[in-house]
């Protein structure tokens, strides 16, 4: 794979389309601190690391009871998806920016420039992931990561 955060917007863009209640997503320490942030302004109502154990042989989720010398443990970050009382997502969009052929760096002028005030970016800095509206109170740029509305 060979962009991970790709890889886990889509998966949560996916659940959101099939109103699931929760959603997969393999586990990094830059994933679980998106996790956070989108917990933190209620786009999810929670998330758990858990592990996983499969067969490596068959590629199942499930282990093989007689050959559990192929068993493999994966850690998954579950994130548990909120949807409002209409039961529209909270989440209505998610879009990655920076890609892995294309980084796009911002300063602290580039938000008032490319972001509505209902967009939020996240946007990975020298102190860590942080939303837009934190990156301008702080006067920092970085690496847009994506856009959340």
């Amino acid at each position: 794979m060979t962009d991970p955060i790709a890889d886990m917007l889509t998966r949560v863009r996916n659940a959101l389309a099939l109103n699931k209640s929760e959603v997969l997503i393999p586990h990094s320490k830059l994933k679980l601190e998106i996790a956070k942030i989108l917990m933190s302004k209620k786009f999810i109502s929670s998330f758990e690391v858990c592990d996983l154990m499969y067969n490596v042989k068959s590629s199942s989720m499930r282990a093989n009871r007689f050959n559990l010398k192929n068993v493999k443990k994966m850690k998954y970050i579950k994130l548990s998806l909120r949807y409002t009382t209409d039961g529209y997502p909270a989440l209505t969009c998610l879009k990655r920016v920076s890609k892995p052929g294309r980084r796009i760096y911002a300063n602290k002028e580039w938000y008032a420039k490319h972001l509505r005030p209902s967009v939020l970016a996240v946007i990975s800095t020298s102190k860590g992931l942080m939303l837009s509206d934190e990156a301008v109170k702080s006067g920092m740029g970085g690496e847009v990561l994506c856009q959340l509305f």
